[in-house]
Formats: structure tokens, C-alpha cells, sequence
């Protein structure tokens, strides 16, 4: 007669193959539990470490825009200033300000100013007359096509789903759709362009290299533009703000800077660059064109707010 431990073996087995089963899916389903639970916690570090980049960096221009609402006789950062560094609230802040009348308007340069930049990079004799039409019949408000210009019939022939704007433009990024331009070309133009100085005339002493080449046609290498060599930024580390004055933080402790043809310029447009980086690692950059206007009771307005792009600052 056959006993009771010989009689069910097998059930035995398969209860304990169930149950190593059962502990391994467990190890598995803690494992995973335990790894997106470290996931969600960096996530979270990361988050936040962005949100306060960010809040960095809108301090920082905000800084740059109290210290430009002061009289010209007695603010210690300028256009022509290098890139300043400043320690704030537990990050550190890159700011830089760059003067828009030094550019190019791309709603009021003459054909000529126009012509002299895209010399400036290579476009040489009808190729760059036509893009230079090309770009006034984009922006004019009717549709007389200049010779050699584009007018929506162009734009149609060429397969391209937009006509010309006949309104000025708004962002120089426009300037990608005017027929002929191309991104390699707009890459090179669009440091010397703007669409916020609002005059035909450029300002020298704060113009880049390729603004006084494209106005005078000298070698960028001679152009004696203030600023010193844009490939190699000085860098000026002001340290931190142990103990800030309420006006400017660690910007304190310059002497007055006086911005050039501050006295007479009614508006001015400045472009404010802030990079932010925490302490964790964190990095916001932030690019604010500011409009100030003095004696009224708007002293500045923002007319462009972007995030910017993590590249080198460049000087003029």
C-alpha cells in the first residue's frame, strides 16, 4: 500500500515552484517600484532646479533694467560693458546688454545699408540686388514687384506655402521666408539685424564688426569697433552679494558708466542677456529686448521675450 508522502509529490513540487515564482515576481515589482521611484525623484530635483534657473535669470534682467532706468552719469553697467558675473540668491548670474541701434533695421535700412551686408558676407553684384528687392517687396504694402524683387506670384511659382507678408516685419526669424534666403545666409546676417531700433541710422560706436564693414566697407579686423575680440569674452567675476545694496547687488562698487549718445536718443532699444545657473546645475538663459523711454510714465516697455539659446556671449 502506497503512503501518503508517496501519494502527492507532485503537488508538492508545483506549490513550491509557485511559490519561488510569486518571490521573484515580488523582487521584480519592488525593483521596479525602487527605480521609478529614484526616476520621479530626480525628475522632481530637475524640475525644480529648472524653476529656479529660470526665476534667476529673470531676476538678473530685471536687475539690468533698474540699473538702466538710472541717469546716464551714474550706471555702472553699459552696453559697452563685458559680460558681468554676479552671485544671487544661492546661483550665480552671466548678464550682458547689447545695444539694438547698433544694428541693422531690417523695416528702415536704406537699399543700400542693405546691400553693403550681404557684400559684407560674400553676396556679391545681382544676386545680392535681388535679394535685397526680394526683402522690400516682402515687407511694403503693395504689390508692385520691384525688378528683379518678389511679389506672391514669385512665392507661388517657387511651391513655397506663403506669399509675401506686405507688412514690416516683426522678428528678423521673418526674414527665412523671403524668397532666396537661405539658412546658412540668414545664420550669418542675423547678428547685425534687428527689427527694434526703429532708424535708418546705426549707432558706430556700438556696432559689431560686420554692422561697420557692411557701413563702411572696412576689414572687420580694422573696424576698431569697442569691445575687443568677440571670440575671446572677457569675463568679469564681481563675486557674491554678501551684503547687496538694494539697487544693483554685486554690480555695486563700479564707477559710473556713461552710455554714448544717452543725452540726445529719446528711446533707445537694449537687448538683455541673462544666464542663470544654480548651484545643482541647473541652467535658464532668458533674452529681453527693453524699450526705455524716459520722462513718461511707461519708463520701459518688453518688446521681445524669449528663452535663449545656451551659446557663448559674443561682444561687439
Amino acid at each position: 500500500m502506497m503512503s501518503h508522502s508517496q501519494a502527492h509529490p507532485p503537488s508538492r513540487g508545483i506549490a513550491l515552484v509557485i511559490v519561488l515564482w510569486s518571490l521573484v515576481l515580488l523582487a521584480v515589482i519592488a525593483t521596479g517600484f525602487a527605480a521609478d521611484t529614484r526616476t520621479e525623484t530626480k525628475l522632481a530635483h530637475n524640475f525644480a532646479e529648472t524653476a529656479k534657473a529660470e526665476a534667476l535669470a529673470e531676476a538678473g534682467l530685471h536687475r539690468a533694467i533698474l540699473e538702466l532706468l538710472k541717469p546716464a552719469a551714474e550706471r555702472r553697467l553699459t552696453v559697452l560693458d563685458p559680460p558681468v558675473r554676479f552671485s544671487f540668491g544661492g546661483g550665480e548670474i552671466l548678464l550682458s546688454l547689447e545695444d539694438e541701434g547698433g544694428k541693422i533695421d531690417l523695416n528702415r535700412a536704406p537699399d543700400t545699408l542693405l546691400r553693403g551686408l550681404l557684400t559684407a558676407v560674400g553676396i556679391e553684384d545681382q544676386d545680392g540686388v535681388r535679394l535685397v528687392n526680394a526683402i522690400a517687396d516682402f515687407r511694403d504694402n503693395d504689390e508692385q514687384r520691384r525688378a528683379d524683387g518678389a511679389e506672391d506670384d514669385d512665392y507661388r511659382a517657387a511651391g513655397l506655402g506663403h506669399e509675401a507678408k506686405d507688412r514690416p516685419f516683426e522678428d528678423i526669424e521673418e526674414l527665412k521666408q523671403v524668397l532666396g534666403m537661405t539658412p546658412e545666409l540668414f545664420a550669418r546676417i542675423a547678428p547685425a539685424l534687428t527689427v527694434h531700433s526703429r532708424s535708418r541710422r546705426v549707432n558706430r560706436k556700438t556696432a559689431s564688426p560686420l554692422v561697420l564693414q557692411a557701413l563702411t566697407g572696412v576689414d572687420p579686423a580694422a573696424a576698431g569697433a569697442p569691445g575687443g575680440d568677440p571670440a575671446d569674452p572677457e569675463i568679469r567675476d564681481l563675486g557674491a552679494d554678501a551684503s547687496p545694496p538694494p539697487e544693483l547687488g554685486g554690480l555695486a562698487g563700479r564707477g559710473p558708466r556713461t552710455l554714448p549718445g544717452s543725452r540726445s536718443a529719446r528711446f533707445r532699444a537694449v537687448t538683455i542677456r541673462a544666464e542663470a545657473r544654480t548651484l545643482g546645475g541647473a541652467v535658464f538663459v532668458r533674452r529681453a529686448v527693453v524699450r526705455l523711454a524716459r520722462g513718461r510714465a511707461r519708463p520701459y516697455r518688453i518688446e521681445a521675450w524669449k528663452q535663449g539659446r545656451l551659446a557663448p556671449v559674443a561682444r561687439n
